[in-house]
């Protein structure tokens, strides 16, 4: 498959440069189309640098367009990509062919060359998916509880990724800016989709130290509706993004607006900022939390409920150390999810091991609204061992629980 260039400028100006381009040796650029792959099997791709799709420190990144050769027509490819251009100066070789084993684990990446383009290195990927808010409005109300634990899981699994290592860095990174329109959805199978937090420029690193164990100096940033008391004062940490993500959070999890009380009181979200940075701001609306998604025979139902409820409160705490880490975050979230596979393949187990593993994640999800004191050991390690524990688990059941293996 693929589509029409439509604007006759851009088109005349690839016919050109595949010209020019034609001899070169990949990888070769001429005024915004790029070459490479080997010169038996070309491929060529158009950089749209009218197209900024965000900028930080690191460089920046271009809406790009594979370019399909039929016959002697020039055409785009179905896919949507960008093009992430990074600063030789703040960005070492290694680093990018990190950032590129990790990017391929999700979609379809270019392997980088070590050529320039423009003068910075050049990595090319496949445009991550559909927007949320055009999600939300198309499918997520078709999804069950199963398949919207999904969507948060995965999203948490970057996120915590990137509040440990983030390869184009070697460092943490907060992201600054999380909210509805920063985040995306791709299918990555048959009724199941995945959301991925993205960075439009916001994002910055922050050291090991800064991680969870106290908040760094910053420029204010972010989305006032979103943003966390202590960015406001001029510091930040990962945990302001825990702030930051329950709007998302809620909104698959059955809640219809987490913004009503704030809306009401702030029809101008700027006007909030004053009164936010004090902690006088109404909390993100919780309201209608799961109560169509848990099934009425579910066990524990109401504990249940009440026990997301109030880790969610939790995150969207004042007070910066009072939020959970994002370790804790992913734990609980993956308790959940894994609560309600067990759930649903409960006639596939024994009931004596399905009470025993139930009551053993609700407890687990208790215990982490309650706790205090971080846990020493990161999540992301937890999978590994977790992997290991597979047997337990019906083979269906297995094959479902998205396991984050680094």
């Amino acid at each position: 498959m693929s589509k029409e260039i439509t604007d006759l400028g851009v088109k005349e100006s690839i016919q050109k440069s595949i010209v020019l381009l034609k001899d070169k040796k990949p990888p070769a650029y001429n005024d915004s189309v790029l070459k490479i792959g080997s010169e038996d099997n070309p491929r060529y791709y158009y950089i749209n640098h009218a197209d900024l799709k965000g900028k930080g420190s690191f460089g920046a990144v271009y809406a790009a367009e594979k370019i399909v050769l039929e016959s002697n027509e020039i055409r785009f490819g179905d896919k949507e990509y960008v093009i992430k251009l990074m600063s030789p100066a703040k960005t070492e070789r290694e680093e990018l062919d990190n950032e590129y084993r990790v990017q391929k684990k999700y979609i379809e990446t270019e392997k980088p060359s070590d050529m320039l383009v423009n003068g910075h290195y050049f990595l090319i990927m496949e445009n991550m998916g559909t927007d949320f808010l055009e999600f939300k409005k198309s499918k997520l109300s078709s999804l069950n509880l199963e398949q919207r634990l999904n969507l948060v899981v995965s999203f948490l699994h970057t996120f915590n990724l990137w509040a440990h290592y983030t390869p184009s860095t070697k460092e943490a990174v907060q992201n600054f800016d999380i909210k509805l329109e920063n985040i995306v959805i791709k299918e990555v199978s048959k009724d199941r989709w995945e959301a991925t937090p993205i960075d439009y420029g916001l994002a910055d690193a922050i050291t090991q130290a800064d991680v969870e164990r106290k908040r760094t100096s910053i420029t204010a940033k972010g989305s006032p509706r979103y943003v966390a008391p202590e960015v406001l004062n001029e510091k930040g940490g990962i945990r302001s993004d825990i702030f930051s993500m329950v709007p998302f959070i809620a909104v698959v999890l059955g809640v219809e607006n987490p913004f009503e009380e704030l809306d009401k009181k702030y029809p101008n979200p700027y006007h909030l900022i004053y009164d936010r940075k004090d902690g006088k701001t109404p909390p993100f609306s919780l309201s209608n939390l799961l109560e169509e998604l848990v099934p009425e025979e579910f066990p524990e139902r109401e504990r249940l409920i009440e026990t997301v409820k109030q880790f969610l409160n939790k995150m969207q705490k004042f007070k910066y150390k009072e939020r959970p880490t994002a370790d804790d975050v992913l734990r609980f979230f993956n308790d959940f999810h894994i609560l309600v596979l067990h759930y649903k393949n409960k006639d596939e187990i024994v009931n004596e091991d399905f009470s025993e593993e139930f009551n053993k994640r609700l407890d687990r999800m208790d215990s982490l609204v309650n706790k205090n004191k971080s846990n020493t050991k990161i999540a992301i390690q937890d999978y590994l061992i977790e992997t290991k524990k597979r047997h337990f688990f019906p083979k269906n059941l297995a094959e479902d629980v998205p396991w984050f293996i680094p």
